[in-house]
């Protein structure tokens, strides 16, 4: 307004100026008055319009219980508690005298929320009214709500046991299937709180096969990621990571602040076990400055602290670590959640060993285990005996170092024996197939419902009509954005396909990474799944996985720049020493893989090289010289019929242990597999196996002036 009235004074001094000059300057004038006579006429329309449209709009009401069930089940939830709290206002809720489903259904709902937002006296009231009807009426489905709220109520207070008794008495068989959803999201926490990872995929599929069904996307989310939690445990990181984004994508679009935040905190958990504590740090600061604001959110604030620490140590900065570890550890245990507190506990263990004192530091970590196990946490026991053999190994006690590993072995065999774990990828791929076939069936109905509702709005055309006026004015805006951007776009798609080309490479040594491998074997398995002949010599793989000896010494006595050029100058001479087509893959850390294409027999001689060209060679940098030492585990894959990749990289690891619990500077190498041998038996312990004769082995030693 200031520079309109600006030029409206100025056009009027020079008035007599103006009117003395040529007809172009007046033809300017008038087409500058005929611009804003339009856009005072186009703003006036749009106003009409947006006048017109509210006036048609229906007046708001109040909202009933069963509005607000079905818009939490769409479009999520802020917390437990606002849904609590617009339940206990909502109108027309049922009385004595309503009917029984009417009644049981309200105070299902509002039992499970009072439940999740620890309000348990307004649960067990809810049990209460809804055990009356059970009792008067025989209710069967009354019964099912009745041990449903039971169930949230110590799955809040994490009770295990109670959620395991609760369940069992439930009958899952009925014609209701919301109660059916409810059921199946409690078996996931049960299972995912008991490790059960193949249970956790199965029923975790079928409440998100319901949820779609009953089209309620927010349970769809929840269901997501549990899947997400059953691959991190599985370390299945890619598919983990894939529906981590598509969790926390829709929980986003539906502002479910819950879930954006058990979404984001599993987006986290991946970075970190693919060794990208930048990225994790990002997730965890997101999650923080989320359940910070929301008193309700207590397990998660709990759990984004406990991350916050392991993230902390990661980076080596153990006291500030040990302060998250403390303060995770007070909100464990306010919520009596003990697997928390473990790996809280697991997580101060580690800082303390490092920068406090040694002794102390395993003695924590003992206790956190022992808590782990009497929870039945067996993953995360198993992340912990694993910190635990390090720091064995670390502090030069090789005989409890021996015992760690030992035990690390007897329960990575365990969570792998169940016979159901390889119909877990067929049934994950079943239910993609079977999403994508019900997303074009529901375009199909959308479709339709769209095409019925305009047939029986003919009375609104005129009104749509000067709609399309409008958002055809914005599309020739558009249009015209759209051709200034699109070389921006070829642009970045040629940037992209250049990023592309760079992902299966490490960045630090140039070796090929983890992916690639992953990607590598899987089509290696499945060009041999389709050969139409047995497999031959020249179809056979070679795989080393070696461990450099005491790395973590040369970082901390020499920093960690050496360290990694140590890592680099390794790979080099890797490089020397293979052929052409041969492999060299850094496995994550300090661990290499080397994969030998038509190995034809040669396997130890190369283990027996390459151990000799690091071991006999000293590392010179910086006026220092290093001598390095490395154990391997060597195999042949496929060493039997039928014989998974990942379990000849499970083998090769077992014979690396083997390596490294007999003194390092060694190879020790799988020469043959009894075809009858116990496969389970033989993926527990390579020494029995060897004793009844299912295997071979053969150990190579490093140099011996090392």
């Amino acid at each position: 307004m200031v520079g309109g009235n600006y030029q409206k004074k100025k056009s009027h001094s020079n008035l007599q100026v103006t009117l003395s000059r040529s007809e172009s300057s007046n033809r300017v004038i008038s087409d500058s008055c005929h611009s804003k006579v339009r856009s005072v006429l186009l703003l006036s329309l749009i106003s009409i319009l947006i006048v017109i449209v509210l006036s048609i709009s229906p007046p708001a009401k109040a909202e009933t219980f069963q509005e607000i069930i079905h818009d939490i089940g769409i479009n999520g939830r802020m917390s437990p508690v606002v849904v609590l709290d617009r339940l206990e206002q909502s109108e027309a809720q049922p009385t004595e005298k309503s009917p029984i489903e009417e009644q049981a259904y309200f105070f299902l709902w509002i039992g499970k929320f009072a439940a999740l937002a620890r309000q348990y006296d307004k649960a067990k009231h809810s049990v209460k009214k809804l055990e009356r009807l059970v009792t008067e009426y025989d209710c069967r489905s009354c019964k099912d709500s009745s041990l449903i709220v039971q169930g949230y109520i110590a799955a809040r207070q994490n009770n295990i046991p109670e959620v395991d008794m609760v369940l069992s008495q439930m009958q899952t068989s009925g014609d209701e299937p919301i109660l059916r959803l409810q059921y199946f999201e409690l078996k996931a926490y049960l299972y995912n709180a008991k490790s059960m990872i193949p249970e956790i995929i199965e029923v975790a599929l079928q409440a998100a096969k319901l949820s779609e069904e009953l089209n309620r996307p927010s349970d769809h989310i929840r269901a997501l990621n549990y899947i997400v939690l059953a691959n991190i445990h599985r370390r299945d990181l890619e598919r983990a990571m894939t529906l981590a984004d598509e969790a926390f994508a829709k929980a986003k679009q539906l502002n479910d602040i819950e879930q954006m935040v058990n979404a984001r905190g599993n987006q986290g958990w991946v970075y970190a076990l693919q060794g990208d504590f930048e990225k994790q740090a990002d997730c965890l600061r997101d999650t923080i400055a989320i359940t910070d604001k929301y008193p309700e959110l207590k397990i998660q604030a709990m759990t984004n602290r406990v991350n916050l620490s392991h993230n902390l140590i990661e980076q080596e900065k153990y006291e500030e670590a040990i302060d998250v570890a403390d303060e995770a550890i007070i909100r464990a245990e306010k919520l009596d959640n003990n697997v928390g507190r473990s790996v809280a506990m697991h997580n101060r263990a580690i800082g303390i060993a490092y920068s406090v004192d040694k002794q102390q530091g395993i003695e924590e970590l003992q206790a956190a285990i022992t808590v782990a196990e009497e929870e039945g946490a067996k993953t995360y026991a198993l992340d912990m005996y694993r910190s635990l053999a390090q720091l064995y190994e670390e502090f030069g006690d090789f005989e409890e170092s021996v015992v760690a590993y030992k035990k690390i072995i007897e329960l990575e065999a365990e969570i792998l024996k169940s016979e159901r774990e390889k119909s877990i990828q067929a049934v994950q791929e079943q239910y993609e197939t079977e999403k994508k076939n019900r997303e074009i069936e529901k375009l199909s109905l959308e479709k339709a419902k769209a095409n019925a509702e305009i047939t029986a709005k003919e009375a609104r055309q005129k009104l749509w009509l000067a709609l399309a006026v409008v958002f055809l004015l914005v599309a020739i805006i558009l249009v015209q954005w759209l051709r200034t951007s699109r070389k921006r776009n070829r642009d970045l798609l040629s940037d992209n396909e250049q990023l592309s080309l760079q992902t299966d490479r490490d960045p630090l040594t140039g070796a090929y990474n983890r992916r690639f491998l992953q990607k590598t074997m899987q089509e290696l398995h499945q060009k041999l799944k389709n050969l139409d002949r047995p497999g031959r010599a020249d179809d056979i793989m070679g795989i080393i996985l070696l461990d450099v000896d005491f790395f973590k010494n040369v970082n901390d006595t020499y920093g960690h720049a050496v360290g990694d050029a140590v890592l680099v100058e390794m790979t080099r001479r890797f490089r020397q020493l293979l052929r052409e087509r041969d492999m060299v893959v850094r496995w994550g850390g300090e661990e290499f893989v080397l994969l030998l294409p038509n190995i034809n027999g040669a396997l130890c001689n190369i283990a027996e090289r390459v151990i000799k060209k690091i071991g006999e060679e000293t590392f010179n940098f910086e006026g220092q010289q290093l001598t390095i030492t490395i154990s391997a585990g060597c195999v042949t894959w496929p060493a039997f019929e039928e014989q998974s990749w990942q379990e000849a990289i499970h083998l090769a690891d077992m014979a690396a242990y083997s390596s490294k619990s007999s003194g390092r500077n060694r190879a020790t190498c799988v020469t043959k597999i009894d075809p009858d041998a116990d496969k389970v038996e033989l993926a527990q312990d390579l020494s029995k196996a060897e004793e009844n004769n299912w295997l071979e082995l053969k150990v190579i030693e490093g140099p011996k002036s090392v």
